[in-house]
């Protein structure tokens, strides 16, 4: 497991002395031991972390157990290789430095909008930018791109909505105009909910909002009417448009799934693979290890740490192998939740944002456990849905 490797483990051979009592008082001390193997001739291999090595050898003496150390694995071993070639360390670790720092840097700001800007906008707007930092030769780590953007919609006219996008050295200003549209589109229609939800977010580009932001809806109710009335009553004829904007909000999934104790489970061979691997831009950079798998049947685990613009990823594979009988309540409970996530996983909109995962009991006895997992996202919740009408108004005519 990850959680072995970051902190480092080894393999231990118990020979002689009283195995069994040697197991039982080390988990009364609170060491953790996993690995567990018979092998012949009354000599059991099992696998603890590096900072139970001077507890357990306490725990041998008292047992009659000799102990052997067949090898240490992890991620402190691997930084300890690293050491004997300190040259390459400190040139990898200057290069990831300036690796961060310059993604974290501006070099260039650019403006995209569908209209060509007067040279006195687009001073305008890159002054406005320059006041929060987002100028050339800056770093991007304290920005505050959203009062940024505020302060363009506030200081400037004919937007609807402001963004920024980074990409590289290279920042992007987003501007979408505010259209009004007395004609009628393509089709008429309505921006529905495609889910029930809570809206977080609304911008409407053409028609008429029908929705706020943190109200709840269901599916099908309108958030975007392609009906637009005057906002009083004489001062102008309602028209048609075809509907545009953009609504973001909050989704929930769930699932139930169930795990029987007396399920037969794979277990481990001892045998893993280990890389870590840095990304900038898409582009992998191997650190450590491989990528090559030989193994038939194995778990994975991953680490991602995010360093601004950068990608820090560890990984790694356990060869699985024949399979033993039962799970203990807190493997079973781990199984539930991975099958319920298997069939939610199935259910989200692609390209949702997963923000939080929530598990709760269902059902517990001597032989199963049953839970339900709810997983709330972040998606886009509008879909446009045509009318089939002339005047927009959803009525015949």
């Amino acid at each position: 497991m990850l959680s072995h490797y970051l902190p480092g483990y080894c393999r231990l051979l118990i020979i002689g002395g009283e195995p069994e009592r040697f197991i039982n008082l080390a988990t009364q001390r609170n060491i953790n031991i996993w690995n567990i193997r018979d092998l012949d001739h009354g000599v059991l291999s099992v696998e603890i972390s590096l900072g139970s090595v001077k507890a357990v050898r306490y725990v041998a003496q008292a047992t009659g157990c000799s102990l052997e150390i067949v090898e240490k694995r992890g991620l402190p071993i691997a930084l300890r290789r690293f050491r004997r070639h300190k040259s390459f360390v400190f040139g990898a670790a200057f290069a990831l430095l300036l690796l961060f720092f310059f993604s974290q840097s501006i070099v260039r700001v650019e403006i995209e909008t569908e209209r060509t800007l007067t040279e006195a906008e687009k001073t305008n707007i890159l002054a406005i930018s320059a006041e929060h930092q987002i100028k050339p030769y800056s770093f991007a780590w304290n920005i505050d791109w959203q009062a940024a953007a505020e302060d363009i919609l506030r200081q400037t006219d004919g937007y609807s909505w402001v963004g920024y996008e980074k990409e590289g050295v290279l920042v992007r200003i987003l501007l979408v105009e505010k259209t009004v549209s007395v004609k009628e589109d393509d089709a008429n229609g309505n921006i529905v909910a495609k889910a029930d939800g809570v809206i977080r977010e609304i911008l409407v580009y053409k028609g008429q909002k029908k929705a706020e932001v943190n109200e709840a809806v269901q599916e099908g109710d309108i958030l975007i009417s392609g009906f637009v009335e005057p906002a009083e009553q004489g001062t102008g004829k309602p028209y048609s448009v075809h509907p545009e904007g953009l609504v973001r909000g909050s989704v929930w999934y769930e699932a139930t799934a169930s795990c029987d104790l007396n399920e037969l489970k794979p277990s481990a061979t001892g045998e893993t693979r280990d890389y870590i691997a840095l990304y900038w831009q898409e582009r992998e950079y191997l650190l450590w290890g491989t990528k090559e798998n030989d193994f038939s049947d194995y778990e994975e685990e991953s680490a991602v740490f995010p360093l601004g613009q950068l990608r820090l990823e560890i990984m790694r594979r356990e060869e699985m192998a024949v399979k033993e009988g039962g799970y203990s309540k807190e493997e079973a409970k781990e199984i539930a939740i991975a099958r319920a996530k298997a069939a939610v996983v199935t259910e989200i909109t692609p390209g949702a944002k997963v923000v939080k995962e929530e598990v709760f009991p269902v059902f517990e006895d001597e032989n199963t456990v049953t839970l339900r997992l709810v997983v709330e996202t972040y998606e886009d919740m509008g879909t446009f849905i045509a009318d089939g009408t002339e005047d927009g108004t959803g009525q015949a005519p």
